[in-house]
């Protein structure tokens, strides 16, 4: 977008960033817009007069064709090892369940494990199964799943794993849902404290033990 056709585009800036991500919160703050954002920035209508100030519509639109949850060169590729079919999005979980298990010192005794659905209109890639037919959700026939631990008494995520076909299993745990309660007790056991030894493990590092 740099390039010598069309107009010029100017690099994005750590500022704007908190801007445009701004205006988003904002705008579920002031009631939502249901898909209407721009509605924001249009005198007579939903017109916010932060949101206008805070950035132009065109620059929010040229920011939000642009932005990327992922850097393609730190990633994994398909032959290697670590390889993970929802890279492209697992930056929101991530963030979400590190920083609520930094913030917090202490989780429930008890926590519930289920799966949270998505809906998807694409294909996904081939051969993974990460975007499928969805059994039993008439609101979403098809879409993804995505395997998620949640303290008892709190709304607060400790672990999650994206449901693919992808994923290494390790014998006796050869069925996709028992492998993937493996995958996440082994998840939670890394940010138990061990009293014996004062070792406090409070941040997942994305691994999976063997």
């Amino acid at each position: 977008m740099c390039g010598p056709y069309g107009h010029n585009f100017k690099i994005v800036k750590l500022q704007e960033m908190i801007h445009w991500d701004g205006i988003l919160i904002w705008d579920a703050v002031k009631g939502g817009t249901n898909g209407r954002i721009h509605t924001r920035w249009v005198p007579g209508t939903l017109f916010d007069e932060p949101t206008s100030l805070a950035m132009n519509h065109s620059r929010f639109l040229q920011i939000k064709r642009v932005l990327k949850l992922n850097d393609n060169r730190d990633s994994p590729g398909r032959a290697d090892e670590g390889y993970d079919p929802a890279y492209k999005f697992d930056l929101i979980y991530s963030t979400m369940v590190n920083n609520i298990n930094t913030l917090t010192k202490y989780a429930d005794l008890d926590v519930c494990m289920d799966e949270t659905s998505y809906a998807v209109g694409g294909y996904g890639e081939a051969n993974s199964g990460l975007i499928g037919k969805i059994l039993g959700k008439p609101n979403c026939n098809r879409g993804g799943q995505i395997c998620i631990a949640v303290d008892m008494h709190r709304f607060r995520p400790r672990a999650y794993v994206h449901r693919h076909k992808l994923h290494e299993k390790n014998l006796p745990f050869t069925g996709d849902g028992p492998n993937e309660l493996r995958m996440i007790l082994n998840k939670l056991e890394l940010m138990v404290q061990d009293s014996s030894t004062g070792l406090d493990h409070t941040m997942l590092d994305g691994k999976v033990l063997a």
